[in-house]
């Protein structure tokens, strides 16, 4: 019973952090300048952002124009580089710790920022609605399995 109990609770935990990440994607397509980057496709999207602002992160209608904008946002970022930067990024952990690596990434304009925070918001936003996707079908699994 615990397991049920302890499944559950992480569900409903996944599903407050979907629909958070989902509004913040939201939020941030609205904020953006992203309506005149699209021209005639604003509009598919903003269904979809209203979608995310209702919470209906699992309705499949919002895959297709996030990965329209992902796509639009990868053919733009490449203008935007201004340059290269050096980053510490977290490589993993051993037995004294952390590992940490430099990564020399791009500098981006302040546009290109603006679009690389929404990109990153986007592929947050997707990897969690994945999860909590796959945590409701192992509960539903494991239902049937003790029927």
């Amino acid at each position: 019973m615990s397991t049920k109990k302890t499944s559950s609770f992480r569900t409903q935990a996944l599903s407050v952090l979907t629909v958070r990440h989902g509004r913040e994607v939201a939020e941030a397509l609205r904020a953006s300048a992203i309506r005149k980057l699209l021209h005639g496709e604003y509009k598919y999207i903003q269904a979809a952002v209203m979608r995310l602002e209702s919470g209906e992160v699992t309705d499949e209608r919002v895959l297709h124009p996030l990965e329209t904008v992902r796509e639009k946002i990868g053919q733009l970022l490449p203008a935007e580089v201004i340059g290269s930067k050096a980053e510490f990024i977290h490589a993993g952990y051993d037995s004294e710790g952390d590992i940490w690596a430099v990564a020399t990434v791009p500098d981006y304009s302040g546009r290109g920022t603006e679009l690389q925070a929404i990109v990153s918001k986007i592929e947050r936003f997707l990897e969690v609605r994945q999860k909590l996707i796959d945590e409701a079908l192992g509960e539903r699994l494991y239902s049937s399995l003790l029927r």
